[in-house]
């Protein structure tokens, strides 16, 4: 007996797979600071083809964006810099939009870097961040790196402050924050 082998229906072609590009707050580009540095970025992105855009809004207890949890110094300090220039991240995510670029927020949630003095450690308190085997706070390592004798044959991979999600109150001050951002930019994809 001979089976009928017709062509299986043809699946729908997959969607092309995008190209995200990760955003630094700081560094070298620091893209928000100003309206041609955005600019710059959306036409760069549109160039190679991008289709989604991570920009770094939250960093080390700091926020660029209006926040009431976090440090929202980088912000204030963009306004005072260029006050026509009211909401630097709003701005982003508008010409990102009329260029069919998609925005996404990326928010550092855990890592304080070497910022002692984040808003959430006055809310929450010092044991907010991580403690070693012996009950060590992060905060009492010298240098944010592990102290001797471990420090012999130990070192940090990425030395700091990191805050322990297990600590009550610590969740509920990010939520609070990332609350803050959709306030602050509702549009985000």
């Amino acid at each position: 007996a001979r089976t009928s082998t017709s062509p299986s229906p043809k699946s729908p072609a997959a969607p092309a797979p995008g190209l995200g590009l990760w955003v630094l707050a700081e560094g070298s580009e620091r893209t928000l600071e100003s309206p041609e540095k955005i600019a710059s970025l959306i036409e760069r992105a549109v160039a190679l083809g991008a289709s989604d855009l991570f920009v770094q809004v939250h960093r080390a207890g700091r926020s660029w964006f209006p926040s009431t949890h976090a440090d929202d110094a980088p912000f204030r300090a963009l306004q005072a810099r260029d006050p026509s220039a009211a909401q630097p991240l709003s701005d982003l995510i508008a010409r990102a939009h009329e260029r069919g670029l998609r925005v996404h927020a990326w928010f550092n949630c855990l890592a304080l870097a070497s910022n002692r003095n984040a808003p959430v450690l006055r809310a929450v308190g010092r044991e907010a961040v991580l403690v070693d085997s012996r009950g060590r706070s992060l905060l009492d390592y010298p240098d944010g790196n592990v102290p001797k004798p471990e420090r012999a044959f130990l070192e940090l991979e990425t030395p700091g402050l990191w805050l322990d999600p297990a600590v009550p109150g610590v969740v509920a001050h990010l939520e609070a924050t990332v609350d803050d951002l959709v306030r602050a930019a509702p549009e985000l994809d």
